[in-house]
């Protein structure tokens, strides 16, 4: 018994932070058209909250978990090309020195980056902002009235299943590595990293090597997905024939860094997935007991 009222305890606790978490991407939206660190906020908050939802999806019911990570799904999604375009300059920019015999491509390509945000940036317009805003509220009056009506669930099995599907993809994508086996690989070590975080928010559960680890895989894998787009993208760009070789080059050292993020993911991914998914959930059983 003592077990069960500590994890409905728990669990909306996890639903108070979901709700701070659509909270502050409302205020993000509504304080004017979002600059690039306030799409990375708003994009941060709205991925915390769904991975809230997924640690409540039992509590929460099928159909409701289904509404509100459509929702929160859509609302990001006017976002991704800001924040496309701006990684992808980034991405660029970390090959100054590296990318002689193509200043002409590289200006064309900097050039086309910079319009699209710019076109992005200008599609949230206010009444753009204001829809999104307005669906925001909604998904939250809809997740508030369940606070009080829960269902019981554990967190713990939530956790193990997202440690489970990370630790599959990792594997996947260790067996025979592809863009999409590496997206899905980051993918599922971000949700996990996000559920550790909001687990040790409500309990100390002594999770801060995992989180690290996790946190580590995704940052790597994500310079590595961003490498692997902008290598799409010098293709597509138009250049003289007299760049091919340079092209060639440049292509081939953006191949030596992706190896080198992706050895160094597997590195800290043969750490973080060593243990067998119930062990995790052990560890969290005991941590939100206290």
């Amino acid at each position: 018994m003592a077990m069960a009222k500590a994890t409905v305890s728990s669990s909306q606790r996890i639903l108070q932070r979901l709700l701070e978490d659509i909270d502050g991407a409302s205020a993000g939206l509504a304080h004017g058209r979002p600059d690039d660190q306030s799409v990375h906020d708003i994009r941060k908050k709205l991925k915390h909250a769904r991975a809230a939802l997924r640690l409540l999806r039992k509590a929460l019911g099928a159909s409701s978990y289904r509404q509100s990570n459509r929702l929160l799904r859509d609302v990001a999604r006017p976002l991704t090309p800001v924040r496309d375009s701006l990684v992808l300059r980034k991405a660029l920019g970390s090959l100054d020195g590296e990318i002689d015999g193509l200043p002409q491509l590289v200006r064309t390509l900097r050039m086309r980056l910079s319009e699209e945000q710019a076109v992005a940036q200008r599609a949230l317009d206010a009444r753009t902002r204001r829809r999104l805003v307005a669906r925001l509220a909604a998904g939250r009056r809809r997740l508030e009235r369940q606070a009080a009506h829960l269902r019981p669930a554990s967190l713990c099995s939530a956790l193990e299943r997202a440690y489970r599907r990370a630790r599959t993809a990792f594997r996947r994508a260790e067996r025979a590595p592809s863009d999409t086996r590496l997206h899905e690989w980051r993918k599922q070590s971000k949700y996990l990293l996000h559920q550790l975080e909001l687990i040790e928010g409500v309990r100390e559960a002594g999770f801060a090597r995992l989180r690290r680890r996790a946190d580590r895989i995704g940052r790597e894998l994500g310079d590595d997905h961003d490498l692997a787009v902008l290598a799409v993208r010098l293709r597509e760009t138009p250049s003289p024939a007299s760049a091919t070789a340079a092209m060639s080059g440049l292509v081939r050292l953006i191949d030596r860094r992706r190896q080198g993020l992706q050895r160094k993911a597997r590195r800290h991914s043969r750490r973080l997935f060593q243990a067998r998914p119930r062990r995790l959930r052990r560890r969290a059983q005991k941590a939100l007991r206290g």
